[in-house]
């Protein structure tokens, strides 16, 4: 598994793009699909936010929370198989 470091860099070497310009592209990313509820991304996956409720054991209070979900797309399931 890759460091958040080196994903960058290869992410940078990959596309002939600097380090900074990755970072700033993946920190966008992360900012912008929780605003918009999730995002969809051509021949790599949906990304989508799913709101979860419970009770807390214990005390018997609800609570919710959001949490990602990531389903790859055929492409990317046919690169990993």
């Amino acid at each position: 598994m890759l460091t958040n470091k080196e994903l960058i860099n290869a992410i940078a070497d990959a596309t002939g793009t600097t380090k900074v310009a990755t970072t700033n592209f993946l920190k966008a990313l992360v900012a912008i699909i929780p605003a918009n509820g999730g995002a969809s991304i051509t021949d790599f996956g949906k990304f989508t936010i799913k709101e979860r409720t419970g009770t807390i054991p214990g005390t018997n209070k609800p609570y919710k929370s959001n949490g990602l979900t990531f389903k790859q797309s055929s492409v990317v399931k046919k690169a990993i198989n």
